[in-house]
């Protein structure tokens, strides 16, 4: 008797213990751990990369030099304001070079041997435009020239040959007092004449060009007589 009663209050027990374990079971939705991920939309996306895009464009482009060219406009043009310039800085004297009535000439192939001392080669090589203002007359030592060269020359060599092989004889008779010349940008004026007008047209140059302006200077190896 004792034995069943043992064997029926273990089962009970085993009934108690059952039930309470299915009464505390963790429902489906307990059961799953948290969703810490993170979804980003399309537009979410867009708005990133416009953030981002705009950020670029905010970066400032590096500055670049300014690239300033020594006079605008035809060599004729040029020249022409070179003179009044010229005038204009040496109108205390009496004998300046507004006082002078000259006319244009191209400075082509045929001449340039004597006006700018180059070789038909050097001239198409070398040459872009060139033009000289000389008196109507033939009883002046005067002339200027306004000489640009083709990009890429070594101006400084040319100007250079220039300066020293125009023919200071081809006046006639007469002689000019000096010969000075600059170079600037890709071009090259130079002036042969009394000393007064070759600095006013000098002077000129420096004060008319767009950039840097170095003088070249004709050391005197021509006699003041025609006959020499």
């Amino acid at each position: 008797m004792k034995k069943s009663i043992t064997t029926i209050a273990s089962a009970l027990l085993l009934i108690a213990i059952l039930a309470s374990c299915g009464g505390n079971k963790p429902s489906d939705n307990n059961s799953k751990a948290p969703d810490t991920s993170k979804t980003v939309s399309v537009d979410d996306t867009s708005k990133n990369a416009s953030k981002d895009e705009s950020k670029d464009d905010s970066k400032e482009e590096p500055s670049k030099p300014e690239t300033k060219e020594a006079f605008t406009g035809t060599v004729d043009e040029i020249l022409d304001l070179i003179v009044k310039k010229a005038g204009e800085l040496d109108s205390a004297n009496e004998y300046n070079i507004s006082t002078i009535a000259c006319s244009h000439s191209v400075v082509d192939i045929d001449s340039c041997d004597t006006i700018l001392g180059l070789e038909d080669k050097e001239f198409e090589d070398y040459v872009e435009a060139a033009v000289e203002s000389k008196p109507d007359g033939s009883w002046f030592t005067h002339s200027v020239v306004v000489v640009k060269l083709r990009d890429g020359v070594d101006v400084k060599t040319v100007a250079e040959k220039i300066v020293s092989k125009t023919e200071a004889v081809r006046f006639g008779c007469l002689r000019p007092e000096a010969i000075v010349g600059a170079y600037t940008g890709n071009y090259v004026v130079f002036t042969t004449s009394g000393k007064g007008i070759c600095e006013s047209v000098y002077e000129a140059v420096k004060e008319l060009s767009g950039t840097d302006v170095t003088r070249v200077d004709r050391e005197k190896n021509w006699s003041d007589s025609g006959l020499g």
